[in-house]
């Protein structure tokens, strides 16, 4: 008896459909990334980083009360998430720095390990467990040192993964603008996820208006041969390893008004930590090299063609933690730059202590005209590259129009109680600079493109331009009124 062939159709979900695609074209990219990389650098970095890979010896700290002291004096807390992160970030202040304090000491569950960079003095706090929230994560270890410091910055380095396999590259650097939150605040539905607009850190206005030069690609030569990628980062606190959830978060974060170059696990930990003592204002940034690429974490044993390196056997975790080290080693590169610039925008009267170029041009710092003639000029030359969004320009001016500012920041602290009247105008002029960076960081905040033209961007940025038009008539006010005395 002949049956009649049934025809059976199964109907696809179109949006199933592209994002399976969607997937598989990513891990093609992320395969492909890693063979470039493999067989470029792969033994290379084999050879270079896998006999740094010893955790250094600790010891016992010899009173609390040496340790609060020290803990104390930092300007600066750096903390890494991981055993390979502190492991390198100990061996480059083993061989960067001039103390000799440099033995890491256990305190809370957690290892301290102090020392300088550029000058700075810093504290590296390495937490016991990985993530935000575990015991003994980020949180458990900064809310344990802000209970005896008060740091001018804290900064997360390591490893992150990155977003764009096709035209980034593993060792490059990203460094936060803007902090996206997911995981604790993600709302799906129908396999798509929203994130909360509100759950956003904007990093703090007058950190990014000291750090215009990151906004260029390329790193001065001797920060290191890799690329800085500025701007927004995802934050969570589970592993990020799944090429559909992280397209879904990254498309998620677009609909709120943010490019994302990368994500993290550590962040969100060091934000809350930072929030519980929101009345010191404690700004925080994240400065991390990426290591992967959010998916196929194992994909080193695909990639490998050889399972060793000088005859000696390597495997999967073996690769990882290599990569994880170069990664780190750059981030490090880039946090002493990142010093760099902020030690420069230190109060003045460090400047004037340390500085013996600044000392020079500030003999004359008595003389308000003269001050207010070299403010208004590089005013009038930096508003003129804003017009022309010449960004080289910008950022070369910003220079010079920090340090004008700063020596009007000079007059005022050293005319108060002899020049009442200019020294508060000297004054008046550094608050309205201060008020111009605020709302022009918040408006250069928002990517690129369409979310600048965003309401809330485009207020900041009529904000910015009002303030910075008052300083400069405030400015040509002034210089006429010491013109006619």
């Amino acid at each position: 008896m002949n049956r009649a062939t049934k025809t059976v159709t199964i109907k696809v979900n179109p949006q199933l459909a592209e994002r399976i695609n969607e997937q598989k074209m990513y891990e093609k990219a992320v395969i492909s990334n890693l063979n470039s990389f493999w067989e470029s650098n792969g033994e290379h970095i084999i050879r270079q980083y896998k006999p740094l890979l010893r955790p250094p010896q600790h010891h016992t700290i010899p009173t609390k009360e040496v340790f609060i002291k020290n803990l104390k004096n930092c300007k600066v807390l750096i903390i890494s998430a991981n055993s390979v992160e502190g492991t390198i970030i100990s061996h480059r202040l083993n061989t960067t720095t001039e103390t000799t304090a440099l033995d890491a000491w256990p305190y809370e569950g957690h290892l301290f390990q102090f020392g300088t960079i550029e000058g700075i003095q810093v504290c590296h706090i390495w937490p016991t467990n990985t993530s935000s929230f575990t015991q003994y994560g980020s949180f458990s270890a900064l809310e344990a040192a802000l209970e005896n410091a008060t740091p001018k910055y804290v900064i997360s380095v390591g490893v992150a993964f990155g977003i764009d396999p096709e035209h980034h590259f593993l060792g490059d650097v990203l460094v936060s603008k803007t902090l996206v939150f997911y995981n604790h605040f993600n709302k799906v539905t129908d396999g798509n996820i929203t994130l909360n607009p509100n759950e956003v850190y904007q990093i703090d206005a007058n950190l990014i208006s000291q750090l215009h030069l990151l906004d260029h690609e390329n790193p001065p030569e001797e920060v290191g041969d890799f690329k800085w990628r500025y701007g927004a980062m995802l934050t969570g606190g589970t592993v990020l390893s799944d090429a559909a959830e992280k397209c879904k978060l990254v498309k998620a974060a677009a609909n709120i008004g943010y490019k994302i170059v990368g994500g993290e696990m550590e962040a969100s930990g060091i934000y809350y930590a930072c929030q519980k003592h929101k009345d010191r204002h404690i700004p925080f940034m994240i400065i991390k090299g990426i290591c992967d690429w959010g998916a196929l974490k194992n994909g080193w044993d695909i990639v490998r063609k050889k399972r060793n390196v000088d005859g000696e056997a390597i495997n999967n975790d073996t690769v990882k933690d290599c990569i994880q080290a170069f990664a780190c080693d750059n981030a490090f590169n880039t946090l002493a730059f990142v010093l760099k610039l902020l030690n420069y925008n230190l109060p003045i009267t460090s400047l004037l202590k340390g500085n013996a170029r600044l000392q020079e041009e500030t003999i004359d710092v008595n003389e308000f005209a003269t001050l207010l003639k070299n403010l208004y000029q590089v005013l009038d030359t930096y508003r003129n590259a804003m017009r022309k969004g010449n960004i080289q320009e910008i950022n070369e001016i910003s220079v010079s129009l920090q340090e004008c500012m700063q020596k009007m920041y000079a007059y005022y602290e050293l005319n108060q109680f002899s020049n009442v009247e200019n020294s508060l105008k000297a004054k008046e002029l550094v608050d309205l600079y201060n008020s111009f960076l605020t709302y022009y960081s918040n408006f250069i905040a928002f990517s690129p493109g369409e979310a600048r033209s965003t309401p809330a961007a485009q207020d900041y940025a009529r904000k910015a331009e009002h303030v910075y038009h008052l300083l400069l008539t405030t400015v040509v006010k002034y210089e006429t009124e010491e013109s006619k005395e």
